[in-house]
């Protein structure tokens, strides 16, 4: 089942307002790194690197970010045959395999029901894989604008 169009659009409008907070979290972030860098603070740098590899390790397998994407755009649990269906080009046993390392890093919930025959199991995201694909919007935005971006400078901003 879907959200009702008025919820996704009162959910875009959400994250759509926090953009001035997030803009400004990196302009803090980017700050911090760069001041670890250049007074040469290698605890702090290998912090912010130990922090990156883990989250490039659990989205860098393949097909991780389609199942966070699929699974985004539900209220409701999806069932292993929806997802394998809106994911055709996925392999069964990869797609298995990519489940159940996402439900490791709990970045999704995984719900078996015993009593139905055949047995169903459902999934859905997680807060953190919530934030996850929260996270992912302002890369998409500047995938899809990359043209743009790259004729700014980073002073016009």
């Amino acid at each position: 089942m879907t959200y009702p169009m008025e919820n996704r659009i009162e959910e875009m409008q959400e994250m759509i307002n926090l953009i001035p907070k997030m803009q400004n979290a990196v302009k803090n972030g980017l700050s911090n790194h760069f001041l670890g860098l250049h007074n040469h603070d290698s605890n702090h740098v290998e912090a912010e690197l130990q922090s990156l590899r883990k989250a490039i390790e659990i989205l860098d397998s393949k097909y991780v970010l389609d199942i966070i994407f699929i699974l985004s755009r539900e209220e409701e649990k999806l069932y292993f045959n929806e997802i394998k269906h809106m994911l055709s080009y996925v392999n069964v046993g990869t797609l298995s395999k990519r489940l159940k390392s996402l439900e490791k890093d709990k970045i999704i919930n995984r719900t078996v029901f015993p009593n139905q025959r055949p047995i169903r199991v459902s999934y859905n995201l997680t807060k953190l894989g919530h934030g996850i694909f929260r996270l992912l919007l302002p890369l998409l935005v500047y995938v899809t604008y990359f043209d743009e971006f790259q004729n700014q400078s980073l002073e016009e901003s």
